[in-house]
């Protein structure tokens, strides 16, 4: 079977994590939404700071499979406002050729990733802050080639669902569907004409 997930280089554009709030680890300041590592030790306060997280690029980088390297990014950034999302990788393929290794994918990354960014993320969120997880159009409209991939967008909106309702300290927690996101177009964009 022909892997259709994100190659790295397209991780970059599409896996990352937007941590938005006051920042307060001198490393990871922005201004104006222009994401830069400081070169002197000097602690910049920010009013509203994104911190671009990815799995090989951003300011800090994360393995979203990975509980110890979801835990070690919020060590490094620490406490933000809201946490915003649009992590994980699926595996698209015809239904024939699937196998529980094109499921696990999305399962470990895209589905567990983000209930872990929550979980070990809730020490981390300010009071009244918030979760925005990216789920996925397939979840309400299925494609032929979506088979692994429509279920870990569901999965994403029930875990959402769920949680919404014990969201502790007045934390929220939302969950966006997008359809084709342009960077991703190249290498998916066929399953979807």
């Amino acid at each position: 079977m022909k892997d259709e997930t994100v190659d790295d280089r397209q991780k970059e554009k599409n896996s990352w994590c937007v941590n938005w709030g006051r920042c307060h680890h001198e490393n990871y300041c922005c201004w104006g939404h222009r994401d830069y590592r400081e070169s002197s030790h000097e602690r910049i306060r920010c009013a509203t700071c994104i911190v671009k997280v990815g799995g090989t690029s951003g300011a800090v980088q994360v393995d979203m499979t990975s509980l110890d390297s979801i835990r070690r990014m919020y060590q490094t950034i620490g406490k933000v406002d809201a946490v915003i999302s649009t992590a994980g990788n699926a595996q698209f393929g015809p239904l024939e050729q699937l196998t529980q290794k094109e499921f696990e994918v999305g399962i470990s990354s895209k589905f567990l990733g983000q209930v872990n960014l929550v979980l070990l993320g809730r020490d981390f969120v300010n009071d009244d802050g918030s979760f925005t997880l990216t789920s996925g159009i397939l979840s309400q409209d299925p494609i032929p080639g979506g088979a692994a991939v429509t279920p870990i967008n569901a999965a994403v909106e029930g875990f959402v669902l769920g949680a919404s309702i014990e969201m502790p300290r007045g934390l929220r927690i939302n969950a966006v569907s997008p359809g084709v996101l342009e960077e991703s177009m190249e290498k998916i964009g066929a399953f979807f004409r």
